[in-house]
């Protein structure tokens, strides 16, 4: 079940992503990824305040089986140029 995350004081270093969800990997032939998976990744270009920008929610494929919302196969790069902010989600997969 989820949880309410730790609070903290301060700006939150949100640079990195956060942890893929569990799912099996057909390549390695092993089970991948962490159950404290639900991530919100926001990709944005020069920040303005109270710009108004297009924004794009962006859910991976892989058919609820694998993959992530990370930048690792659909990095952000194209689609923050064009001016857009770039919502990936992180979300569990398969039976687990």
């Amino acid at each position: 079940a989820a949880e309410p995350a730790d609070g903290w004081s301060g700006v939150r270093d949100a640079t990195k992503h956060g942890n893929s969800c569990v799912f099996f990997c057909m390549v390695q032939q092993k089970m991948m990824g962490d159950e404290d998976c639900l991530f919100i990744n926001v990709y944005t270009p020069t920040i303005e305040f109270a710009a108004r920008k297009a924004t794009m929610v962006f859910f991976h494929p892989g058919g609820f089986n694998a993959g992530s919302g990370d930048d690792d196969l659909f990095g952000p790069d194209f689609i923050v140029e064009k001016d857009v902010i770039l919502i990936t989600v992180n979300f569990r997969l398969g039976a687990v």
